[in-house]
């Protein structure tokens, strides 16, 4: 029983890292896009 709980801890702090690392993800996109709208105006240019 102790050896499941452990694996569950184990198993719920992997995936608070996973959720942690995807926000973070998130963030560095975002930031990217907020970073580069000229080249999203660009690309709109050169559609029309």
């Amino acid at each position: 029983d102790e050896a499941v709980r452990k694996e569950k801890r184990i198993m719920g702090s992997a995936l608070i890292k996973i959720k942690h690392e995807k926000s973070e993800v998130d963030v560095f996109f975002s930031s990217i896009a907020r970073l580069t709208p000229t080249r999203k105006k660009e690309v709109k240019k050169k559609e029309v």
